[in-house]
């Protein structure tokens, strides 16, 4: 049998395409859709209820879309994902009561349902008389090719979940997400009015933290580096730095572009917040572009003495988007 409901699952952010090519209405979006889907930056999950073979949108279609969306509200709930996912469905819908469930879903349905009709590359070809085949061998449609389908939110909530340091941040921050999982930490934010950017980085030691802007060709010869520790007293040392190659990053001998801001250690943690011009305009630093950056995360065991010891294999490279105009 072929099933009636298919549910397809999928990360967006506002400025993706999607919406103009899955037939959604400009004012369906602006008032429906982007108030609830997080910023450039921040990832959400969007999820398709789908009718296959749907009968005009009459009530069987409506109750199909119901179940749908019903289930694809539970899977944020199981344990893989509740973790990491939740349910926009209700802020969504906030003005629809809860308590019968299917009128809830019933007035979601009837608000943010759609139809639309797959490009001919996506469908499956095969004999007319399978049950499985939307296109025929002759490249013909068979039967109903409209899809009806419903689209709901599920965000990702980082803030709560995703993050692992124990320490809380000195700020809050538009941005933020885990580089490596139960090790590091980064939020930042970007001022547009002062073109700086702010970062604050948590890692799990008690040595030396360093975060860094590399080069488009991913390497780190021509890295600007930012390299921070909290001594036995409590105080914060923060350094600029410049990486050539594959050796020990050297002191910035032009300018000071890397400002240390606050920092702590806790509950064997070190967090630090720090801040930067998007463009110094110094040689030895590599500007911070719009749209996608490669980042450098590397730490040490333990604080310089006199210099930082070499990481091994404590490092990563990420490229992120930091900030658009």
């Amino acid at each position: 049998m072929v099933p009636d409901p298919q549910i397809h699952i999928l990360p967006v952010t506002t400025d993706c395409k999607l919406f103009k090519y899955h037939n959604l209405k400009p004012d369906i979006n602006e008032n429906y859709y982007k108030p609830h889907v997080s910023d450039g930056y921040q990832w959400t999950v969007v999820y398709f209820p789908t009718v296959l073979h749907p009968k005009s949108k009459d009530k069987e279609d409506v109750r199909i879309l119901i179940e749908g969306c019903k289930q694809a509200d539970k899977l944020c709930q199981t344990e893989p994902l509740k973790r990491k996912l939740r349910s926009l469905a209700q802020k969504m819908n906030e003005n629809e009561s809860t308590e019968d469930e299917d009128q809830f879903w019933e007035s979601f349905v009837r608000k943010y349902a759609l139809d639309f009709r797959h490009a001919i590359s996506t469908r499956k070809i095969g004999i007319e008389k399978y049950l499985m085949t939307v296109v025929t061998p002759d490249i013909r449609a068979k039967g109903n090719s409209l899809f009806f389908t419903a689209m709901g939110l599920l965000q990702i909530v980082s803030n709560i979940h995703c993050m692992s340091s124990p320490i809380r941040p000195f700020a809050t921050y538009r941005n933020r997400t885990e580089l490596i999982d139960n090790v590091a930490d980064l939020w930042w934010t970007v001022n547009d009015v002062s073109k700086e950017i702010i970062f604050e980085l948590h890692a799990k030691t008690t040595g030396w933290i360093a975060l860094g802007i590399a080069a488009v060709d991913g390497v780190t010869e021509n890295a600007d580096m930012a390299i921070g520790w909290i001594d036995a007293n409590g105080r914060l040392h923060f350094e600029d730095r410049y990486a050539v190659g594959f050796t020990l990053p050297v002191k910035d001998s032009t300018t000071q572009d890397w400002f240390g801001l606050q920092g702590r250690e806790e509950n064997s943690w070190t967090a630090i917040q720090f801040k930067r011009a998007l463009n110094t305009t110094d040689s030895m630093d590599v500007p911070i572009e719009s749209g996608m950056n490669i980042l450098l995360f590397a730490y040490g065991l333990i604080d310089p003495n006199p210099d930082i010891t070499y990481h091994e294999n404590r490092r990563i490279m990420r490229e992120l988007p930091l900030w658009k105009p």
